[in-house]
């Protein structure tokens, strides 16, 4: 029984970890994008997209298992849930493999992504000025503008994908260093 309960825990948790390495991969994509736009399409072909997917999948699901195979349950429980089978080391891999790693990973990323287009639409500004017919200088408030946008749209995926896993993480420490808590079942 605890067997097909620890696979179960293990084999979801490998899909979270797919779900977070994938947002990841968008990342990459879109860094890429940023950076060699123009060798864009050389790089980012339907091989290296086909084998990044697959890689993801593989590793995810190779990471759960080895997740599944060196900790057995430490707890005696009759209800199947992450923090009654496996102890807070387990959690602690968890948190670096599954939220710190590709929040790092994709904050850097997203950093570089927003400084490279700001430093862009100043220069993109600098010409249109210089181009301009009638030699005024473009709005200052649409070159902010568009940096706004940029950013709003970094700070809302990194934002959401914080927000979707920490909690999930948190409780996971509190109810398993926190013997005495009494959480519920359905939390």
């Amino acid at each position: 029984k605890w067997e097909i309960c620890q696979w179960i825990v293990a084999e979801v948790l490998g899909l979270e970890i797919c779900s977070s390495y994938h947002l990841v991969a968008i990342t990459i994509t879109r860094y890429i994008a940023v950076t060699r736009s123009l060798r864009f399409n050389s790089i980012i072909t339907t091989r290296v997209v086909l084998c990044g997917i697959a890689s993801i999948w593989i590793g995810s699901q190779l990471s759960s298992f080895l997740l599944y195979i060196l900790y057995k349950p430490e707890k005696t429980s009759y209800i199947c849930k992450y923090e009654a089978i496996f102890p807070v080391t387990h959690a602690g891999i968890l948190l670096v493999i599954q939220l710190a790693i590709p929040l790092l990973i994709m904050v850097i990323l997203y950093v570089r992504i927003a400084l490279i287009a700001r430093r862009q639409s100043k220069v993109m500004a600098a010409e249109m000025a210089m181009t301009s017919r009638n030699h005024t200088r473009p709005s200052m408030f649409t070159v902010v503008r568009t940096e706004l946008k940029g950013t709003l749209m970094v700070s809302l995926l990194l934002g959401c994908f914080a927000l979707a896993w920490t909690p999930m993480i948190i409780y996971f420490f509190i109810d398993i260093i926190c013997e005495s808590c009494d959480q519920g079942n359905y939390v």
